[in-house]
């Protein structure tokens, strides 16, 4: 559906004079990736609103999209594939681990202090369909790694003020979700090595 969308906009766009045919494939792509990310994005909001955790599932993405951005990870093959392994992981953390979490504030911040060294570590995993070179890699780990200090010291501090615990866990499922996508990217050798 999102193929067919925006291949649609692409082509109206070079239709009526406002985009060169050679700029078609990347307003087709662009456009394509937007419409994923803006279902997505909706689909797990729609589920956190029906939770009532929408405050707190915000918060979730902004710590994981930021981080994803440039550390990359683990793939599913197809947009489909994607948006149904994304629900069952939003869906099995808010309905099983969440609510236990809630409970073990230790195990939080073991899990957390985890999520951190690993991205520390690894800092980033170029995917096949990201097609960095060398510089660009390096410069994703890097700005990964700085984007996980951040958001682990907004935690901290947040911990520190008293910010509802239900904010916290989630924020740290953003950085601990992230570290998974890379172990998993590592583990099943869906990278490109230089």
């Amino acid at each position: 559906m999102s193929e067919y969308l925006s291949n649609q906009l692409a082509e109206c766009l070079c239709k009526n004079g406002l985009i060169t045919a050679n700029e078609t494939n990347d307003y087709r792509y662009y456009t394509q990736l937007f419409l994923e990310k803006l279902i997505g994005f909706s689909l797990i909001l729609l589920v956190a609103l029906s939770n009532h955790l929408l405050l707190q599932t915000i918060f979730f993405l902004l710590f994981f999209s930021n981080i994803r951005k440039y550390s990359g990870g683990f793939h599913a093959k197809n947009f489909l594939e994607c948006i149904i392994l994304s629900l069952i992981v939003y869906l099995g953390y808010v309905r099983l681990l969440f609510p236990y979490l809630l409970q073990t504030s230790w195990l939080n911040t073991c899990l957390l202090a985890g999520a951190f060294a690993i991205i520390l570590t690894i800092g980033a995993v170029n995917h096949p369909n990201m097609h960095w070179d060398r510089k660009e890699y390096i410069m994703c780990k890097n700005t990964a790694r700085m984007i996980c200090v951040v958001e682990v010291g907004i935690i901290i501090a947040f911990s520190l003020i008293g910010i509802s615990y239900s904010y916290i866990i989630f924020m740290s499922f953003g950085v601990i979700l992230s570290a998974i996508m890379l172990l998993i990217a590592k583990f099943i050798r869906q990278e490109v090595i230089f």
